[in-house]
């Protein structure tokens, strides 16, 4: 996954859009859409909960 943009609907709702790996027959053409702000302190779907860093040696 990797977070390629931002938008926002015509209702306001704004978004992350993110490209995932694994295709163009995944998603939205490879693309998906999450909700930002979520009220949830772990994000949306626990997806803040376990994040990830390279660490450079």
């Amino acid at each position: 996954m990797m977070v390629e943009g931002y938008g926002q609907t015509l209702n306001v709702i704004k978004y992350w859009i993110l490209r995932n790996s694994w295709g163009k027959m995944w998603g939205e053409g490879g693309y998906m859409r999450i909700i930002c702000g979520a009220s949830n302190p772990g994000g949306l779907c626990g997806i803040a909960t376990d994040t990830y860093y390279p660490i450079i040696y």
